[in-house]
Parts: C-alpha cells; structure tokens; sequence
C-alpha cells in the first residue's frame, strides 16, 4: 500500500511514526526538504504524479493550494490525521469540540473537570496528535478532541458520545472559499453524535441545528470572567452527562487553570494590561472588549486578518485604537497605526495615561511577526515589564 503523508508538522510527523510499524510504503510531502524518508517535493509530484492508495493531510494544507488539488487526484482517498487515529481507537467515549473561540479553553475544563473520575485524553488541535495517543487509549477511557475546521474537512468517520460547538464567526476564510464553507466544515462533528451541545444560541440560527437543551444544576462558587463563565456552563453539562457529582465538580474547578494570554491581567501602577494574545479573530477581540466596556479602554490590534468583514469590529466602547503588523493596513485612518508593539507601548507611558485598560488582543493570527500566540504574548509580557519597572 503506498501512502502520501500531505504536510510534517505535529500531525505528519504522527501519521509516520504510527504508520511506519506497518507493511506500507510512505512518501512524504512538505515545503521543507527532508533528509532520511521517502520525500517528494511539489516538483517532484508534478513531474512523476506518483499515484496512492491513500493521502494523509496535514490541517496546515489548504484545499486552496494546488498541492492539495494535485495530490487529491493522485490519491484514492484523502483523509486527516485525526480520521487515521479514529481507524485505531478503540475507545467510544469520544468528546469532541469545535468552534471559532472557546474550544481550547472548554477541552481543558472538561478534561480537568471529568479526570478527577475518568481516565482522559486530550488530543486533535491542542497540539497532541490522535496517533500519537492512540497506542495507550484503553476502552473505557475518555477521549477530548479538539477540533479546527480543517482537520474535520477530510474527516469521516467520527461517531461521538458529545459534540460541542463553542462559537461561530467569520473566521479562516484564508483557507474557506467562503463563510458557508467554513459553517459547513464545523458542522460536520454533528454527524452521529448522541448529544450536540452549543455554547450560545447564535450558533443555532448560524447552522440551522436546534442542540440539547442544557440540564445541569451545579454550582459555581469560583470567579470567572464572564467569557469564562460560558466556557463552564458547557463543561459542567457534560460533567452531568458522565454522572459527576457536585464534590467531584468542586474539585475540578479548584483546579481549572485558564488558557496562557486569554484575557491575562497585568496591574502596572494606574493602568490595568489585559494581555489577550490568544484572540486570532474579530469575535475574540470583540469579546475581550465587552468583558472591560465599564472602563476607559486603550485597543491594540495585531496579526494577519483571518475574517470577511474588518468593519465587524466593535469599537464604540473603545477610547483609542492602535495597531501594528499586517492587519493595519485593512484597519481605517483614525486607528493609530504604528511600527512595533515597542512604539505603542512608549507612547501610551509617555502619555502618562491613568485608569484605563490597554486591552492587547490582537485579532489577528500572529504568523506575520511571531512564532505563534504564546510567542506574541510573551514579548508583550516582557515589553510591558520592562517599561512599567
């Protein structure tokens, strides 16, 4: 069997690794050039178009790329990484979860939340491969995948217990021809699911799906941000579809730890920082916005623009907009727009600026000046240290 691995990132890498202990023949595809494997550039399929009784995509390979079309044809069967994992997985305690913000911060709440009963996974978009876990999951253990829009493209044969949908917005149109596009490819965890769950009743008018009515009763006595707050209501409802009692859901969020720069506070002497590097979309930021409206808000935007409409900001709480990085050339005049993070933030201290929230949530994916949004978060971290000693 000759089979194509479309992309080695974390999930390529996976597919190999588990597929390389079987009487196969892999190939390999990636920008990259790697050494010690069987590689194939784009030139390489295009002069030899080599034919494969299966191609593995990477979610990094867009269907708009013309490798993707080119190795399509060349493939019986193009599936994700995550379908490949599914082939092996023994469990059928599947938790899955998608969405344009909130699915990484709900799969951990449930992953923290159901492990002080179950054995858990938590692996798909989180950054742990479905193969790479595959191996160890045992029958009765539970499984949370988090999962993106383009890892469920070629996707086919999920059947979970619970699937959730966090949100919806205009987001990824980079890789969607379009917003239905996009709506469609979220909407296909609801395939064979038990109980379908949705974080907020837009979501029902978006994709034409009326979900599970919420039934939980538990109590909440820990203080969460508002955005936070829907995030739980949606893990406490699966906790109540796995029998957790009220101790054990105590106990869980006693040790709920909230995403790395999701709406991260920094009190520097009358200015408060809300380092909310995670926001990648126009509905984050917008979130982030509403959660501080009661205050004097200073907005920084940053990153590539990955939505429809960039009027879809919501700007009328907001006292003063800045922006670096691609997305400000999208962005209209009487946003300040200036070179690097490390000119806004001078200006800001020069201005001797009191009692307002610098609310740094930039909008945008941060592949235009970061290595990700950890990365981007860190340096703004660092930069606001280092200014307000």
């Amino acid at each position: 069997m000759r089979i194509l691995i479309l992309g080695f990132g974390k999930s390529g890498q996976a597919s190999y690794n588990h597929l390389k202990e079987y009487d196969v023949d892999l190939f390999v595809y990636d920008q990259k050039r790697i050494s010690d494997i069987s590689y194939l550039s784009y030139d390489d399929l295009k002069r030899e178009l080599p034919l494969f009784d299966l191609c593995i995509r990477s979610p990094g390979i867009s269907r708009k790329s013309k490798v993707y079309w080119l190795a399509s044809n060349l493939s019986k069967k193009m599936i994700s990484e995550l379908e490949l994992g599914l082939y092996f997985l023994k469990s059928k305690n599947i938790i899955v979860v998608t969405g344009t913000n909130g699915k990484t911060t709900t799969c951990r709440m449930i992953n923290t939340l159901l492990s002080t009963k179950y054995k858990t996974y938590l692996v798909g978009n989180i950054g742990i491969p479905l193969t790479s876990k595959v191996k160890e999951i045992k029958e009765e253990d539970i499984v949370i995948i988090e999962a993106s829009s383009y890892m469920l493209e070629d996707t086919f044969s999920l059947n979970p217990y619970i699937s959730i949908i966090t949100s919806l917005d205009e987001n990824h149109l980079d890789g969607n021809l379009n917003i239905e596009t996009y709506y469609s490819s979220k909407k296909r965890i609801l395939f064979n699911s038990k109980k379908v769950l949705f974080s907020n009743n837009e979501i029902s008018k978006k994709i034409n799906y009326q979900p599970d009515e919420f039934l939980n009763k538990y109590k909440v006595k820990k203080k969460f941000t508002s955005t936070n707050l829907i995030n739980l209501k949606t893990s406490l409802e699966v906790c109540y579809l796995y029998n957790l009692t009220q101790e054990e859901v105590n106990r869980g969020i006693d040790l709920i730890r909230i995403d790395k720069y999701r709406q991260e506070v920094i009190k520097k002497e009358k200015i408060t920082f809300i380092n909310d590097s995670k926001s990648t979309s126009i509905e984050a930021t917008n979130m982030c916005i509403e959660e501080f409206k009661n205050h004097q808000i200073i907005l920084i935007l940053e990153g590539i623009f990955k939505g429809f409409d960039i009027d879809n900001f919501n700007f009328k709480n907001v006292k003063k907009i800045y922006s670096y990085g691609t997305i400000s050339k999208l962005l209209p005049s009487f946003v300040n727009k200036k070179e690097s993070l490390e000119e806004i933030l001078k200006e800001i201290k020069s201005n001797q600026e009191e009692d307002v929230y610098v609310l740094f949530s930039p909008g945008g994916s941060s592949y235009d000046l970061y290595l990700d949004y950890l990365d981007r978060g860190k340096k703004f971290e660092c930069l606001v240290n280092q200014l307000w000693k």
